[in-house]
């Protein structure tokens, strides 16, 4: 089988878990990058496909783990940037560090709420060539307490999404805004 790890920065949440699901069954290699240790690993020892690294939102940190798991794994295929605790870890890394430890061609989603004083990430297009970004405008916070790990119907949507965007099937699809309410 081919190893094809994906990034999934900030990924050790509701929406992480049922993500690393989802891409784990496509074939990748979900490897949640966090400090939440907790969530972390109630999500791999739920999905054995997956690999959670522990790390804080730093430069130096961030990078070392990202490293250390090209050298165990191979270049990343990808990253994907989940809600503001993703962003603390691209602004930490920044694109150009991120780029240099993945394949030629890498697939980028960037997963964000509606909300007009967060940060936006914008790519650098000479460096990033296919990045795309799914904003979702909900009327509660979509990791509530209230739903079990992976049975969570908001989670399900933005991942199968998501996934569909990391797949080779959506090769063509690029700089594109995914704009849904859940």
């Amino acid at each position: 089988m081919d190893c094809r790890p994906i990034a999934l920065l900030g990924g050790a949440c509701k929406l992480g878990a049922v993500l690393s699901h989802q891409l784990a069954g496509k074939g990748f290699i979900p490897i949640l990058i966090d400090h939440r240790i907790t969530n972390g690993l109630n999500i791999v020892a739920d999905e054995p496909r997956a690999r959670f690294r522990e790390a804080q939102p730093s430069a130096s940190e961030t990078l070392r783990v990202l490293e250390e798991c090209c050298r165990q794994m191979g270049p990343l295929h990808g990253a994907v940037v989940l809600l503001e605790h993703g962003e603390a870890y691209l602004s930490a890394v920044g694109w150009r560090a991120l780029m240099a430890l993945c394949i030629q061609e890498p697939v980028f989603v960037t997963i964000q709420s509606l909300n007009p004083n967060g940060p936006a990430h914008k790519p650098d297009t000479e460096i990033v060539k296919r990045f795309n970004r799914v904003i979702f405008k909900s009327d509660h916070t979509i990791n509530t307490d209230d739903e079990s790990l992976l049975e969570g119907k908001k989670c399900e949507v933005l991942s199968s999404l998501t996934g569909f965007l990391m797949s080779e099937d959506s090769k063509l699809i690029d700089n594109q805004i995914f704009k849904i309410s859940i």
